[in-house]
């Protein structure tokens, strides 16, 4: 199963539902059944890091923390992204 998070910028709620989901996925092993990505809708946030209180919810150990950090760059075209 495909899942993509969708977000205006892409450093906050996006994060936080793609790392939620993708701990839960794995606390069930269920990895290799699902591809978890996400994207922005704008290019204001791109190259910037995961909003700093994203980040210390997601450092908890029930999320799978601590999570790696990344910039995020990707970005969606058109009206639906072409998917």
């Amino acid at each position: 199963m495909r899942v993509l998070f969708v977000c205006h910028g892409n450093i906050c709620r996006r994060a936080m539902a793609e790392f939620i989901l993708k701990a839960l996925v794995k606390a069930k092993g269920h990895e290799s059944q699902y591809y978890i990505d996400s994207a922005a809708v704008s290019t204001e946030e791109i190259g910037n890091p995961i909003y700093p209180q994203a980040n210390r919810c997601l450092n908890q150990p029930r999320y799978g923390g601590p999570v790696v950090h990344r910039r995020f760059r990707n970005h969606l075209s058109g009206p639906v992204g072409r998917l």
